[in-house]
């Protein structure tokens, strides 16, 4: 054998081995069962089912709270002071008369401020001084709605220059919570109700939401009066009847299902 080709052979020597090997293995499991791979049971899979609750009271208010301004001008600031001093005596006697007394009528220092001639400069500001005004506030609330325009009309001939009107409900709180109930109430009767038509079993609450309806959620109604000096009495501004509604959403969980 030549030199070149035992240097040959030398290198077929390992690809040989392998060879042999991989056939051995073969040969091995040839008289075996073909091993096949099962997929599992199916894993448990959860599921959730949403319902909504809507509940909505109708609200009349119960009081108004009507806020004055009682204004007096003078050509010096003391002067102006007293001049609205002597109108707000006026005008706690005139709605004492009307039954407004005690914590149903409220009244505000005196403040004065200096009244400027048109052309007004802020560099002179003492040089364009016509005069001082004095204000009074005076925050009234009452139960009787009916008599919010005689009320209103009593504060114009005491000299009222500005009046704004609200309508509030005394027991909004309690109307809040009794609306809720009355919505978690609802979301539940059409949950169990869904639950029993699709025979399906309910698992424990994983989410609660609400939306709110309604200005009264802000805690006033949405109707209010806002005048200048009114000079006439009328039949009475009525707060309107407003809605309060509340939408609850619950995720309920239910039973596993495979």
């Amino acid at each position: 054998m030549s030199r070149m080709q035992r240097k040959v052979l030398v290198m077929l020597k390992p690809t040989l081995l392998v060879v042999l090997f991989a056939s051995s293995i073969v040969a091995c499991n040839a008289g075996r069962p073909p091993v096949i791979a099962l997929a599992g049971p199916a894993a448990a899979t959860a599921s959730q089912m949403t319902v909504a609750g809507k509940a909505t009271l109708q609200v009349d208010a119960d009081r108004a709270v009507l806020a004055m301004t009682i204004s007096a001008d003078a050509d010096t600031p003391g002067a102006a002071a007293r001049a609205a001093v002597a109108k707000r005596a006026a005008a706690v006697a005139a709605f004492s008369a009307q039954g407004i007394t005690g914590p149903d009528l409220k009244l505000s220092l005196v403040s004065v401020t200096p009244v400027n001639e048109a052309g007004y400069d802020v560099r002179w500001p003492q040089r364009h001084i016509s005069g001082y005004r004095a204000e009074i506030g005076l925050t009234i609330t009452t139960r009787q709605l009916d008599k919010i325009g005689d009320l209103m009309q009593v504060g114009t001939d005491a000299g009222v220059t500005y009046a704004s009107t609200e309508f509030q409900r005394s027991d909004l709180p309690e109307l809040k919570k009794h609306v809720r109930d009355l919505a978690m109430a609802a979301a539940r009767a059409k949950a169990n109700q869904l639950a029993a038509g699709l025979d399906i079993t309910l698992g424990p609450v994983t989410s609660v939401s609400e939306g709110t309806g309604g200005d009264l959620w802000g805690n006033q109604f949405s109707v209010s009066n806002m005048v200048e000096a009114p000079r006439s009495s009328g039949a009475g501004v009525v707060g309107a009847t407003q809605s309060l509604t509340l939408e609850i959403t619950l995720v309920y969980q239910l039973a596993a299902t495979t």
